[in-house]
């Protein structure tokens, strides 16, 4: 009969535990985003990929800090750019090196 305890771990640490943002940071970053999005009116703000998508939606925006949260930026409107994921993960974030495909590239 198989063990039903889940608190068993068949590893030697323990699991990482992450905290949820609170309600009022939520709610902060949230406000920032629907100002951002009226600010950018649906266009990408960055433009330096060369495959840039030009237009986002609500949905495909990505929120870039200009300085980055692990340097101290904050959630301000100045702080933030409208980016398509192209701009902000290919390009930003990536150099522009384009990265593998998951299904190993039909290797």
């Amino acid at each position: 009969m198989a063990d039903t305890n889940l608190a068993v771990l068949p590893f030697p640490f323990q699991r990482i535990r992450r905290r949820t943002k609170p309600v009022a940071e939520r709610r902060q970053i949230t406000e920032a985003r629907i100002r951002l999005y009226e600010r950018s009116q649906g266009l990408c703000e960055m433009r330096i990929s060369p495959k840039c998508w030009g237009q986002i939606t609500w949905r495909t925006m990505h929120t870039c800090h200009v300085v980055s949260r692990g340097r101290g930026g904050q959630w301000d409107l100045e702080n933030l750019e409208a980016a398509c994921p192209e701009c902000h993960i290919g390009w930003e974030h990536n150099g522009g090196k384009p990265c593998p495909p998951k299904n190993g590239g039909g290797l």
